[in-house]
């Protein structure tokens, strides 16, 4: 004889599987901490292309201080008509001159110290660099 009883499927108590709230609980977890490290990200490459403006910078007044270096002493005022000078993002703006006498050493006349200050503008932000040198008179 032919058996035709219908059993009833019980849920197994030790299920294993993941409901579609875990799931969507871990994907919100995982997108906070995705956004966190994009920003992070960001962040990182905005300081980077930050330093690297500001190294650039450093640099080009350097180079214009070796160049009034290189210069006799009683040509570097006549030389400052040059500028301003505009080099890309960055304006080199007039080397101030001054003079100090403040050592037996040292008189006004012997020495020049100049401040080169070289300029630009990022994201309508001004940011500038100053570099200072003493030319002396031996």
């Amino acid at each position: 004889m032919l058996n035709t009883a219908i059993k009833k499927m019980e849920p197994f108590s030790d299920s294993k599987g993941f409901t579609m709230i875990e799931v969507l609980i871990a994907m919100t977890i995982f997108l906070i901490g995705f956004l966190a490290v994009g920003t992070m990200q960001i962040s990182s490459m905005n300081g980077n292309a930050s330093a690297r403006m500001r190294t650039e910078a450093t640099a080009i007044a350097a180079q214009h201080a070796e160049r009034i270096l290189a210069m006799d002493f009683a040509d570097i005022d006549a030389s400052l008509a040059v500028y301003p000078i505009v080099q890309g993002p960055y304006t080199i703006n007039t080397p101030q001159i001054t003079s100090r006498a403040d050592t037996p050493v040292l008189s006004a006349a012997n020495n020049k110290t100049i401040n080169i200050t070289v300029q630009w503008n990022k994201r309508g932000k001004d940011n500038s660099v100053t570099f200072s040198l003493m030319a002396v008179d031996m």
